[in-house]
């Protein structure tokens, strides 16, 4: 064979090698880092959000369920916060998403829903079974179209911070499906990582960097598809930070008795402060003070429906100490629920 036909055979041969990024995953316990801070600064933008949204919008007298149904919501609809570095390790951008459906749906469903809406992380209302495609694409539609009605109530994105609102799936590499009746579009993670795309496929931020996801609980295999497939679509790393809600119980015991915890109702805390050893619960702790302070009746001067005495605001905290381990008591509901 001739030189030249020999060394384009050999080319030929030359194994093709494409970029492909990664997509890697850890559980976070124990409260280290500024993790739970950094998720908490997340929620508080759409705590303000809905304390706006509320003055502009909500102006009756609701009673006290409806009222403790929007705390419990904005307190433990799961978070995520997604921070992209480009290929020079700068930081580039940091998207901000809470789950569930745009914060007007919310509201609207429980101020005006004829009963208390379903648990926060299945605030989107599906049913069990999955929508036919029409039926969910109608669906999904509108919560886009709500959620950029939605943005007047929101801070300002800028250079660097920016709300992961709803997008219109038909341009992405993956698309979500409906898990136990719950479309997982909505997910806090999905978001975040559907706006990273809309930057990526716009050019608004380089390729090949690496993208580090705090989120507040446990992924889905939807999700966790998704960011396998933005890994490998846009050659980037993915790293997936989940806080995980408990330790083991010999783990728990171990902390316990080197001295480093105890219990505090159902929280492990710090015997000299009493601050959450979890991650978690140090989240969590934040999140209902947040709440406490901007949308309940008391914070918002606001009376509930149909009692007379000065509105009263729900105090998310765990229940009372208990030496032995977690408390299992239930807590007597307030006045007018």
């Amino acid at each position: 064979m001739p030189k030249r036909k020999l060394f384009l055979s050999a080319v030929l041969w030359i194994p093709a090698v494409s970029p492909a990024g990664s997509f890697t995953r850890e559980a976070l316990t124990l409260d280290e880092g500024n993790a739970s801070a950094q998720l908490a600064s997340t929620g508080q933008r759409y705590v303000d959000a809905m304390q706006r949204l509320i003055d502009a919008r909500w102006h009756d007298a609701y009673s006290a369920r409806r009222w403790e149904t929007l705390e419990l919501s904005m307190a433990n609809t799961p978070v995520a916060r997604l921070e992209y570095r480009g290929p020079d390790g700068a930081v580039a951008r940091i998207y901000h998403a809470m789950g569930g459906s745009p914060i007007s749906d919310l509201a609207a469903d429980i101020f005006t829903g004829k009963s208390r809406p379903v648990t926060p992380d299945s605030i989107d209302e599906f049913e069990l079974e999955e929508p036919a495609p029409d039926v969910r694409a109608a669906s999904l539609a509108r919560y886009v179209a709500h959620d950029l009605e939605d943005a007047s109530m929101f801070t300002p994105d800028d250079a660097l911070n920016v709300r992961a609102r709803l997008r219109p799936m038909e341009d992405s590499r993956f698309h979500p499906y409906v898990i136990d009746g719950m479309d997982r579009a909505l997910d806090a993670e999905f978001k975040a990582v559907a706006a990273l795309e809309n930057d990526l496929s716009a050019s608004n931020v380089q390729r090949g960097g690496k993208a580090t996801i705090l989120l507040s609980g446990e992924t889905c295999s939807s999700c966790e598809y998704a960011l396998k497939a933005a890994a490998r679509h846009y050659d980037i790393d993915i790293h997936l930070v989940r806080m995980m809600p408990t330790t083991s119980p010999a783990e728990s015991n171990r902390l316990i008795k080197e001295g480093i915890a105890r219990w505090r109702g159902a929280r492990l805390v710090d015997p000299a402060t009493g601050r959450p050893l979890l991650a978690a619960d140090a989240l969590g702790s934040l999140r209902e003070g947040q709440v406490r302070q901007a949308i309940t009746p008391a914070a918002m001067k606001r009376r509930f429906a149909n009692i007379p005495w000065e509105p009263r605001t729900f105090r998310l905290e765990p229940a009372g100490e208990s030496g032995a381990g977690p408390s299992t008591g239930a807590t007597k509901p307030p006045p007018g629920c």
